[in-house]
């Protein structure tokens, strides 16, 4: 059996950050290796008999006075040895060549310009484009969050300022103010965890055939009482011949409350909310889908291509006065697409709004 010391690499340090990385990767490759930094003395590389000597890089350079130097045994020992970055530059100027300072920097800002047709480059410019995006969206999520937060944290402050040092027979009104904004802090923290359960997979997903006409009939007692308190009534037309559906009961269950949510918020008085089920052809195939129309002011042109955009509010909700994070229906796409499904929305200014879940059959 080989002695796997025998075959040996020497990894001198110059304080590159990536040193341990080396190391690891020689040893992945099943090479023996040890590191060490660079100012051991002449003696113990000998006596260490490297098979290869690697030199590591760093954020220096050999053309400043007074930089690291590696042992000239090193050079002696008639080994290959491998040059990184300042290890390079070390091993240029101690075998007799020139290192000149360069016009411009390693570090910092450079322009690159993309060759297209070059394999090498195929598909970057795609990735790049794509973190860019990224990146903007995290941050246009910031600022909204922060927005967002803002305003119900200064009327709660105010509140207690106020319940400290305003009028007596005023707080109860204070106290309402109160329950409002720590009620709206709330949904607003709890829509973003689930928002952001979904974008990392943190949700457990298991597909399993549903009854779609049951997850409406539950939803239509659920909030006969609460339309009733609106002056509103409820329609259920349900298709009794309607296929189980590929689905997560409760994440369903989820989307519809969101959606009847916001119907019963925007809905007049004496108008009434239909619950429709019933299997739709799409593309050349079935979907079971589920609609909840309102009667309400509808969503205008200009802002239904938005809807489901995070933090998006349109104009009848500013209006409105009602609380709202403009996160519900991005929860709800994102809760439908990880059920490999879609939803729609069609809608007219004053004549109402119809949201359409589409699923894929159980059958399929």
């Amino acid at each position: 059996m080989t002695d796997p010391h025998s075959q040996k690499i020497l990894i001198l340090d110059f304080g590159a950050q990536y040193t341990q990385l080396i190391a690891r990767r020689v040893r992945e490759a099943g090479v023996y290796c040890e590191l060490h930094p660079y100012d051991v003395d002449a003696q113990f590389v000998r006596a260490f008999d490297p098979r290869g000597v690697i030199l590591s890089g760093s954020h220096a350079t050999v053309t400043e006075e007074a930089t690291a130097r590696a042992p000239q045994a090193v050079f002696e020992l008639g080994v290959p040895v491998l040059g990184i970055c300042y290890g390079a530059q070390l091993m240029a100027l101690e075998l007799g060549g020139d290192v000149l300072p360069a016009s411009k920097r390693e570090y910092g800002p450079a322009t690159v310009t993309l060759t297209p047709e070059d394999p090498l480059f195929a598909g970057l410019e795609r990735d790049i484009t794509r973190q860019k995006d990224l990146e903007r969206l995290k941050d246009q999520f910031v600022s909204n969050v922060s927005h967002e937060l803002r305003t119900p944290l200064a009327n709660v402050k105010l509140s207690l300022s106020l319940l400290d040092r305003g009028k007596s027979d005023k707080h109860s009104q204070y106290m309402q103010t109160l329950q409002r904004e720590t009620t709206r802090l709330e949904n607003l923290i709890e829509n973003l965890l689930n928002i952001s359960q979904l974008d990392m997979g943190a949700i457990p997903i298991q597909l399993a055939p549903i009854d779609v006409n049951r997850l409406i009939a539950d939803l239509f007692i659920d909030r006969e009482s609460l339309a009733a308190k609106h002056g509103l009534s409820i329609k259920n037309q349900t298709d009794p011949s309607l296929p189980a559906a590929m689905g997560h009961a409760t994440l369903l269950a989820q989307v519809m409350s969101n959606l009847m949510t916001n119907a019963i918020n925007y809905s007049p008085p004496g108008s009434c909310i239909t619950l429709v089920t019933r299997a739709q052809q799409d593309a050349g195939q079935t979907w079971v889908t589920f609609t909840i129309h309102d009667i309400g002011p509808g969503i205008s042109a200009k802002d239904l291509p938005h809807v489901f955009e995070r933090f998006y509010r349109g104009e009848v909700g500013r209006q409105s006065g009602l609380p709202g994070t403009g996160l519900g229906l991005a929860i709800c796409k994102e809760i439908v697409g990880k059920l490999d499904g879609h939803i729609t929305v069609e809608s007219q200014a004053d004549q109402g709004t119809a949201f359409t879940v589409w699923l894929k059959p159980a059958d399929v």
